[in-house]
């Protein structure tokens, strides 16, 4: 696996590239759905987002979540509606392969593991980094 990170172009010289680190989940918090919706706000007005998953967050993405327990709205609604706004890659932690893997069928097909090395590549090749 390759450790450089390939970050999608400014769309000018005005726009700034955004990742967005969310490593918090549903069930945590309800900043992972804040953050969503700021990756689709800005991705609506053609900035440039990365999303990287790491610590529960990645949890998020597992089906069949009883969302309505914590009042809210499933997450794989959001996670499905990315590539629409453009949003063709999610970061995830490598190290939540093992969990997420056996669900891959029910997953969005965006998903790009990544490393320690990667995240800071990620990090680094970034305009806006934002943590939620």
């Amino acid at each position: 696996m390759s450790s450089e990170i390939a970050v999608k172009p400014h769309h000018n010289s005005e726009d700034k590239s955004i990742l967005l680190i969310i490593s918090r989940s549903a069930f945590q918090s309800p900043t992972i759905k804040e953050a969503l919706d700021v990756a689709l706000t800005c991705a609506a007005f053609e900035q440039a987002i990365s999303i990287l998953l790491t610590d529960n967050a990645p949890l998020a993405l597992l089906p069949n979540q009883a969302s309505n327990e914590i009042a809210q709205k499933s997450m794989n609604n959001l996670f499905s509606a990315l590539p629409m706004y453009d949003i063709d890659t999610l970061y995830i932690d490598s190290h939540a392969k093992a969990i997420l893997e056996p669900y891959h069928k029910s997953i969005p097909n965006i998903l790009n593991y990544v490393n320690q090395q990667q995240i800071a590549g990620l990090i680094q090749s970034h305009d806006i980094v934002q943590r939620f």
